[in-house]
Formats: C-alpha cells, sequence, structure tokens
C-alpha cells in the first residue's frame, strides 16, 4: 500500500512537471528523524542495489521536512547513483548550521562539464539522452531540485572527493528551536 501511494505521487510529480508547474509541489513538514528516512530509501530498494550503499548519518538527526517528499529525493538520488555508478555508494547527511547536509557519491565517470547545468532541466538525460541501454525520463533531477527547494533548501552537483564519480549535495533545514537550530531530538 504504501508503494501505490509513493508511485501515485511520482505520477502526479511527473504530469506536473510536463505541465512545468514545479512550483504546484505540496509538503506535509514536521521534524523527520535523517536516520529513519535514510532507511527507508535504502530498503525501498533493490536487494543488489543495497549492498552498494554505505551510509554515514548520525543518529539523532533531524529535519523539518515531508517525509514522503525526502524519501522521494533520496531514493531517487540513489537510484541514480546505482545505475551511473559502478560499485560503490555513499550516503552522508551532517549538520551545517541551520541545515543538514545531505551528500550521494558514487564511483561513475561523473556528469561530462558540458552537461552539468542541462541535468536541471526537465526531460533531459545529459550524455545519456541517445543510449537504449541507460533508462530514465530525465524528471527525477528537475523533481528532486523542485521538492528541495519548496523545502527552503538548494541542491546542486559537482565531483565526488570521497569516491571519485558523482555527489549530489543537498541541504534541508533542521527545526528550529528559540535557542537556535536543534540536531538532535528531545528526549
Amino acid at each position: 500500500e504504501e508503494q501505490a501511494v509513493h508511485l501515485g505521487r511520482v505520477v502526479t510529480d511527473i504530469i506536473d512537471l510536463s505541465r512545468g508547474r514545479t512550483s504546484a509541489v505540496r509538503l506535509d513538514r514536521g521534524p523527520q528523524s535523517v536516520e529513519e528516512l535514510v532507511g527507508l530509501a535504502v530498503r525501498a530498494l533493490p536487494a543488489d542495489a543495497q549492498k552498494r550503499i554505505s551510509v554515514e548519518v548520525g543518529r539523532q538527526l533531524v529535519v523539518d521536512a515531508d517525509p514522503h517528499r525526502l524519501r522521494q529525493i533520496l531514493s531517487n538520488l540513489l537510484t541514480n547513483a546505482v545505475r551511473y555508478g559502478r560499485d560503490r555508494v555513499l550516503l552522508t547527511a551532517q549538520v551545517a548550521g541551520r541545515s543538514v547536509v545531505f551528500q550521494v557519491h558514487d564511483d561513475g565517470d561523473g556528469v561530462p562539464k558540458r552537461f552539468e547545468t542541462a541535468i536541471w532541466q526537465r526531460f533531459e538525460r545529459g550524455a545519456h539522452a541517445h543510449d537504449p541501454a541507460v533508462r530514465g525520463l530525465g524528471v527525477g533531477l528537475p523533481m528532486a531540485r523542485a521538492m528541495i527547494e519548496a523545502h527552503g533548501g538548494s541542491i546542486h552537483y559537482c565531483q565526488s572527493r570521497r569516491l571519485g564519480g558523482a555527489c549530489f549535495q543537498f541541504t534541508i533545514p533542521a527545526p528550529q528551536s528559540p535557542a537556535g537550530p536543534m540536531a538532535t531530538r528531545p528526549r
């Protein structure tokens, strides 16, 4: 049932994206455990893909996010890393100021320079546009960007310093308390 609801959101998002309505992203935000959401995103992938993923996430990190949307973002970035990488994928999350910074690294070839801007456009598949062996519609990154921006965060691509391939880094705000950002869930 949960997968059906998730797929329904994805289909709706693809329709909205094809109509140029990325601002239509709706969020149901609240404090969310990063560790739990990362676990759900990883477990949603096929078993052979899960074996390639390493995770470095603090146990008490919390973000102010829509759990379904954040899981969708993570699933998309992890799926891309598995698809375009070779053997290893690394997902990290850490507090930086008033946000949590997520990074998804792979050990593939990375994004060619000439496509670093184009990959954020809807239906753009970059270097794989004419390769039928590589599946995809070119909607994952533009939709991830729209969902991250709806949360008040940002996303960008860079070369992975950890694994040598691609690295997609994004931020999601941490819940704010009167004293400042919360990195942990209250006990």
